[in-house]
């Protein structure tokens, strides 16, 4: 395997480790504000 192979593979095993990170979140944030969402709209 050359160089230029193993450094794209870290690469793309560090974006895949980004994008885990930011589907986390964003789920994160979504579990968090459905609740308050339906709240609301219960409140009206």
């Amino acid at each position: 395997m050359s160089l230029s192979t193993a450094q794209t593979i870290s690469s793309s095993r560090k974006t895949q480790k980004f994008f885990q990170r930011r589907a986390n979140a964003s789920n994160q944030i979504a579990s968090s504000l459905i609740p308050i969402l339906e709240n609301i709209v219960l409140a009206h």
